[in-house]
């Protein structure tokens, strides 16, 4: 699905360590001759956004009359 690629997409493989501390990836852009495009993912962001977004709602049922 082209709405959810972290979820749907193929992971890549190939990771190499970059300056002894970065993270980086390998592969060959010459095996497709496509346009390629890669989602990189922090999870902890997307579970940050979900807790965001979850907020309200427990201030709704804190605030809800007895």
């Amino acid at each position: 699905m082209r709405m959810f690629p972290y979820i749907f997409g193929e992971r890549l493989t190939g990771h190499v360590l970059v300056n002894n501390w970065s993270n980086g990836w390998s592969f060959d852009s010459a095996q497709d001759k496509k346009l390629t495009t890669i989602y990189l993912v922090f999870w902890p962001q997307v579970l940050e956004f979900i807790g965001f977004a979850l907020l309200p709602l427990s201030f709704l049922w804190l605030l809800r009359k007895k």
